[in-house]
């Protein structure tokens, strides 16, 4: 057995016992997500072929036939060759595509148009699909499939031309093109649809462009504008900034005199320092990891799971990748060719340092950092030592077929469906939660100022799964937007049947209901679904699901009350309110808890001004317990407890607002009088005292401070805080007339 076989075969046992053998906390003993984790998704029996099909490009009969095949003549040139071979590739692809297309209506993701710094393309591409749409009336898995396709055919011809441009014999060049074609990228062009095909074909222009920069200065200033414009078409294409900078480095300034190179250092430099000025160095930071993790970044870049899940892409995207650095002795550049290193080592750093949002999901972020690796080891092919190349190319070509094929096949078949369930996404900034593909492919023609094929896309799905929470509210909202009452009204209903509590959902419906004038039904709605939820509140609770009584309480609370009354004498009504603002409202339900203290304070003076003082008292001291302090509650609370006869708590409410409003005169001033009123002298006259200190030019805190003065017979002090009164507001009538009265 040789060297490569066995290296070959021992990377072959470590994968199998890697994906399917080994224990991952949290997934099925057959899914797997390390490595060719879409393997997994094939039938046993398919997983034993593909194990079967390279073990046998391990044995020399196989290599020296393939090699035999390969070396036959050929008699169209090389540039017609790769063209027809391209061709072919693309309408094969084209087939597949349209005997099996991805999950009925396509695969966009409305963060790529919403995330700037990430997905900064996104909009340029998803603008580039509803243009074909238009002009050729076609649907969007019709679009979808012809953008794809159109980036894939510069794809595999620029594969193919690297490997004739670098090869002197047909086996590494159909080698390298086979690498290159099978790393796993070609799946943005056969079955997944995402916003990235551009940059494949930006990464393979570059480099072939790079491979003449030596003997023509158009290829190599071509292949330097387009290094240092891949930022302007996308962030993941900044990797080829470096490489560019290093070939403008070698040919056009090295040899120049000292003077031409310390202008170009001077250049560079200064415009590192005004790109750090600019907030660059914010930027950059605000999108890596951390080096350990932090509250905010959960990993870092020095943990096992950010490390893992890194590899992971360099296994999707690069799986011959270790065998071939291995064989080769990690010699897989010659110095003529070391922009690729370059390109390939920013790319690994972006790779462990880039803070994806998805994590190990962000499959297709990380094969493109990983992609240059690809890259890197293609171009080791062709050096290396001839006795030895089949044996190193052969099985590593079979890898990558095997890699590719499982993968295309996956996501263009019924298969995709589960691998989608199983990798449920949720992204940040709250844009969907697992959204199926109906609502994303609607959000992108929202996006594009198309509503009307939004609404027809979301009304087809619903019609197909009317249960499904996510379709009904979008198409309602949307609807609602485009003033299609009509559909919006059905669509909320069929959202409140299943979650009453669904806020957003209510006002939609309400608001059709509304400019519709359908009198009776909104009639209907007002005076009886916040009822109808207080009911399933107090059910609830009996039935202690105390946090289902809680949201339904709270959903209740902004639901257009008739009644504020009796949401807060229902059983334990107060209690979970103040549970549910301080427990649930971060979690991701459709009830604006944030808002809660103010609705308290709202259906409080609703309340009070119907003469129910025991629910005002009830809502503001939940108020108060959610966080409202400022001095009105504490007022009114304190003014109704007083009025139902409970004094002793009423003073103390003012009291403790004055603790939390150390500024309060108004506080003081009713405070100070009450007490005055009930005989307590002393506290009332510091209280008004303090009053006064506070505002010295309000003539209210003189006159009762002065009428309590009086009352205690201390006459000559009166007289003295009247006099300071006038002082502070000359001429002022009623303090006047107060210092007479006195006289």
């Amino acid at each position: 057995m040789t060297r490569a076989a066995v290296v070959y075969t021992i990377f072959g046992v470590l994968h199998f016992v890697g994906v399917f053998l080994l224990p991952q906390a949290g997934v099925d003993p057959w899914v797997r997500t390390w490595g060719f984790h879409h393997l997994s998704y094939l039938s046993l029996p398919t997983v034993l072929i593909a194990y079967m099909l390279f073990t046998v490009s391990l044995t020399q009969p196989f290599q020296n036939r393939i090699v035999h095949g390969i070396t036959k003549p050929v008699i169209a040139k090389d540039g017609a060759f790769c063209l027809i071979v391209t061709l072919l590739l693309a309408v094969a692809l084209g087939l597949l595509r349209q005997k099996y297309p991805f999950l009925g209506d396509g695969h966009v993701r409305s963060s790529e148009l919403d995330n700037e710094l990430v997905h900064s393309n996104g909009k340029a591409y998803i603008w580039l699909i509803m243009f074909v749409s238009r002009s050729f009336d076609l649907t969007s898995v019709e679009s979808f499939a012809i953008v794809s396709l159109f980036f894939g055919i510069p794809f595999i011809y620029l594969s193919l031309m690297i490997g004739r441009d670098i090869s002197t014999d047909r086996l590494s060049r159909v080698s390298v093109s086979v690498l290159l074609v099978s790393s796993g990228i070609l799946q943005l062009y056969a079955g997944y649809v995402e916003v990235y095909p551009p940059l494949p074909v930006l990464i393979l222009l570059f480099v072939w462009l790079g491979l003449k920069a030596k003997n023509s200065p158009l290829h190599r200033h071509a292949a330097i504008l387009l290094g240092l414009g891949g930022l302007m078409i996308h962030p993941l294409g900044s990797i080829t900034i470096l490489p560019a900078l290093f070939l403008m480095w070698r040919y056009d300034v090295q040899h120049r005199p000292g003077t031409i190179r310390f202008i170009f250092l001077g250049v560079l430099g200064a415009g590192v320092v005004v790109a750090l000025t600019e907030g660059a160095i914010e930027k950059i930071v605000s999108v890596l990891l951390p080096v350990l993790p932090t509250d905010d970044k959960p990993y870092g870049m020095i943990t096992f799971q950010n490390l893992s899940e890194r590899l992971n892409g360099v296994i999707l995207a690069a799986p011959a990748l270790l065998p071939i650095l291995i064989l080769s002795g990690f010699r897989v550049i010659d110095t003529g060719r070391l922009y690729v290193l370059i390109l390939a080592g920013s790319g690994l750093a972006g790779l462990f340092a880039f803070d994806f949002v998805l994590g190990s999901l962000d499959w297709d972020l990380m094969s493109l950092m990983s992609f240059p690796l690809t890259i890197m080891v293609a171009l080791a092919i062709p050096v290396l030592p001839k006795q030895t190349r089949s044996s190193i190319a052969i099985p590593a070509c079979v890898i990558g077929l095997l890699n590719t094929v499982p993968w295309i096949w996956i996501n263009a078949t019924d298969a995709s469906i589960r691998r989608l369930e199983d990798i449920t996404m949720g992204e940040q900034t709250s844009y969907f939660e697992s959204h199926n593909t109906a609502v994303r492919v609607a959000l992108a023609f929202r996006k594009e100022e198309m509503p009307q094929e939004a609404i027809s896309v979301l009304k087809r799905a619903a019609q197909k799964d009317p249960t499904n929470l996510d379709l009904q509210y979008n198409l309602a909202a949307i609807a609602s937007e485009n003033y299609d009452f009509e559909t919006t009204i059905p669509a909320a209903r069929a959202v409140l049947r299943r979650e009453p509590w669904h806020l957003e959902a209510y006002k939609l419906l309400r608001g059709g209901l509304i400019k519709l004038q359908k009198k009776d039904e909104i009639d209907t709605l007002l005076a009886q679904h916040s009822e109808n939820l207080i009911r399933r509140g107090q059910q609830a609770f009996k039935n202690g699901a105390l946090s289902k009584a809680g949201l339904t309480y709270s959903s209740a609370a902004f639901m257009d009350l008739q009644n504020p009354g009796t949401l807060i004498r229902s059983e334990g009504a107060e209690k979970l309110l103040v549970a549910a603002f301080r427990e649930l409202t971060h979690h991701n339900l459709p009830v604006t808890f944030d808002r809660l203290p103010e609705q308290m304070r709202s259906l409080a003076r609703r309340a009070y001004r119907t003469g129910d003082r025991e629910a005002a008292v009830r809502y503001w001291n939940a108020g108060m317990r959610m966080g409202l302090r400022d001095e009105s509650i504490h007022q009114n609370h304190g003014v109704a407890l007083i009025e139902l006869g409970r004094v002793v708590e009423g003073l103390n409410s003012w009291r403790k607002g004055i603790e939390k409003n150390p500024k309060s005169t108004e506080l003081r001033h009713i405070l100070g009088v009450t007490l005055a009123e009930n005989g307590i002298h002393e506290e009332a006259g510091r209280l008004l005292k303090e009053a006064i200190n506070l505002e010295p030019t309000e003539t209210r805190h003189y006159l009762q401070y002065g009428a309590l003065l009086v009352a205690q017979n201390r006459h000559r002090e009166a007289i003295g805080l009247y006099r300071d009164g006038l002082n502070k507001i000359p001429n002022d009538p009623d303090l006047q007339q107060s210092l007479k009265t006195l006289r």
